[in-house]
């Protein structure tokens, strides 16, 4: 980690990442590029965490070129650019919007192969950087997801989107993107195509039995008790 963790770790409680309790408010660009040199895994999870809550305050119109600025080398701008365009495909994966992120006018920043990799849990490298997706997917919907949709809500309404967020964050795990897309469409009864229903009776129909066999469920259980 960096030479000042103390400082990177207060600063980080004040853009949605508390890890402790903060003494000062920190420069936010400053703060994404100590993030980026401290080439630390369990920080780095929170960059996508520290970007949405930057770009939700509306008195502050963010620049990457600012934070490009104070990067001292390639590796580090570098490292930046990567994980502000990881950050990206995360916003697209959880339907979140900002209006300072005008995607017409960041055709850079789309990137599917990211996005795949990152919506199939498959390990993310860069420069010597290893991320697990399923970790930054975890860390972005405890401190973005969840906070911004429980605000001004009752108790049953936490309760009833808690459980929403767990079933969207298993289901992630057994099926890619478009499957939940056709399973969620099969649970609205929504039409599907030719194409689509013989791709949802050939894999998602299967993985859908495997889910409920009792051996696999007996299997499951012997298998997480063990020590």
């Amino acid at each position: 980690m960096n030479q000042e963790p103390k400082t990177l770790l207060a600063a980080l409680s004040l853009y949605g990442y508390p890890l402790m309790e903060p003494e000062m408010k920190p420069d936010p660009y400053q703060l994404l590029v100590s993030l980026v040199k401290s080439r630390d895994a369990r920080l780095l999870e929170g960059f996508p965490v520290v970007l949405a809550n930057i770009l939700s305050q509306k008195d502050t119109l963010f620049k990457l070129a600012r934070a490009e600025s104070l990067c001292r080398s390639t590796k580090d701008r570098q490292l930046l650019r990567y994980l502000y365009r990881l950050s990206f495909q995360l916003f697209d994966l959880y339907d979140f919007e900002f209006s300072q992120l005008n995607r017409s006018n960041s055709g850079w920043l789309l990137d599917e192969q990211l996005k795949n990799k990152l919506a199939n849990d498959r390990l993310l490298k860069f420069k010597g950087i290893q991320l697990d997706p399923r970790r930054l997917k975890r860390v972005f919907l405890d401190y973005v997801v969840n906070n911004r949709n429980f605000q001004g809500r009752s108790l049953e309404e936490k309760l009833k989107l808690k459980e929403e967020f767990r079933r969207e964050y298993y289901l992630s795990l057994l099926l890619s993107p478009k499957q939940k897309e056709l399973l969620n469409k099969r649970l609205d009864g929504e039409s599907m195509t030719k194409t689509e229903r013989e791709y949802f009776s050939r894999v998602v129909r299967k993985k859908l039995q495997a889910l409920i066999n009792p051996n696999l469920h007996e299997l499951a259980r012997q298998a997480l008790q063990k020590n």
